[in-house]
């Protein structure tokens, strides 16, 4: 497929300052490898009141995106008024015998949207892509299944459009050579009748405390080595707190109830890609690696000397991590002192 007769739609988010989000940043960038021309469509609802569209669109100018188009649901779902948005763009494009590819993030916005949006234009979607491509038959997305054991390449065939949603951090957010980013303003609720309408009742925010772990350049990371939720919180909580970075935690122990969800890594949590992860009694199994085995240096604490995060690890201490975190806490207190 050639380059310029694929124009990339972005389904942009938000992060909890109305700042367009770093997942969305990603996407461009991704974008930019498989078209010349990159579009952004973000959907607004009672929540976004305030909302700066000009700051908005001076960002996505910097990562050379050709125009944005603010979709306002009132106080709707984003979903149906947003999917049906960039369904009346698609269809437009492909009009003038364009392919389209929409990316989105693997997130609850991005799949609301995208599942209206696959409804709208009877498309199948992609999901948790790792990566994409583009060869001459068209659009290629990578995944990984089976816990990270295998990879599969998928397409889809005879469409002229493509949906694919990709895992947060599947590359690294670049900015490009600025242009003047077009901005338009849609009503989403006039592109749904009445029987589509799913309306707002209420929201409860819980405000983040600390670094978010995705934008964090360090992550401490605990998993059942660490005994119990009390040392978790005590000593991968000093830990992240003195070094400036957000906790992590393995699915086992969310389970367990000692952390939140939104603290998992692996392959049905976040991906991270940190300048340092410190993995605290974590055996390393391959659904968590697939989560942070991107980060620049990896340090892993573990009293088996045979637990497979050693194998991806730049340092390995093999140590009970209850007894070796105090005294790496203590010493890092002292050098700051």
């Amino acid at each position: 497929m050639d380059k310029s007769n694929n124009i990339i739609i972005v389904i942009g988010e938000f992060d909890s300052e109305q700042n367009i989000a770093t997942s969305t940043l990603e996407n461009v960038t991704l974008g930019h490898k498989l078209s010349s021309e990159v579009h952004v469509v973000l959907g607004t609802n009672i929540f976004n009141k305030g909302l700066d569209q000009s700051r908005c669109a001076e960002t996505l100018s910097e990562y050379g995106v050709t125009s944005v188009e603010f979709v306002d649901n009132a106080d709707q779902l984003v979903g149906s008024g947003t999917g049906r948005a960039i369904s009346k763009k698609s269809q437009a494009l492909v009009d003038a015998n364009k392919f389209v590819t929409v990316l989105g993030s693997q997130t609850y916005t991005s799949r609301d949207i995208a599942a209206c949006l696959s409804v709208a234009i009877d498309c199948s979607v992609l999901a948790n892509a790792n990566n994409i491509e583009i060869d001459d038959g068209g659009i290629v997305t990578t995944h990984m299944v089976f816990g990270g054991t295998k990879i599969v390449k998928a397409r889809l065939n005879n469409s002229k459009v493509a949906i694919v949603l990709l895992r947060p951090k599947s590359c690294t957010a670049e900015k490009s050579d600025g242009i003047n980013c077009e901005v338009a303003n849609t009503s989403g609720t006039s592109l749904i009748d009445d029987s589509q309408i799913t309306k707002v009742i209420s929201q409860d925010n819980s405000e983040a405390e600390g670094i978010l772990l995705e934008d964090a350049k360090v992550v401490v990371s605990g998993g059942r080595g660490m005994g119990s939720a009390e040392n978790y919180t005590k000593l991968v909580g000093a830990l992240a707190d003195l070094l400036q970075g957000a906790t992590g935690a393995t699915r086992a122990i969310v389970d367990a109830g000692w952390v939140p969800y939104s603290k998992q890594v692996g392959q049905t949590g976040k991906t991270v890609k940190p300048d340092v992860y410190f993995a605290c009694g974590i055996s390393g199994a391959t659904q968590h690696q697939v989560g942070m085995k991107g980060s620049k240096k990896i340090i892993a604490i573990n009293t088996d000397i045979d637990a497979p995060v050693f194998s991806i690890s730049d340092i390995a201490i093999v140590s009970d991590v209850n007894t070796f975190l105090p005294k790496l806490i203590d010493a890092i207190k002292a050098k700051k002192s």
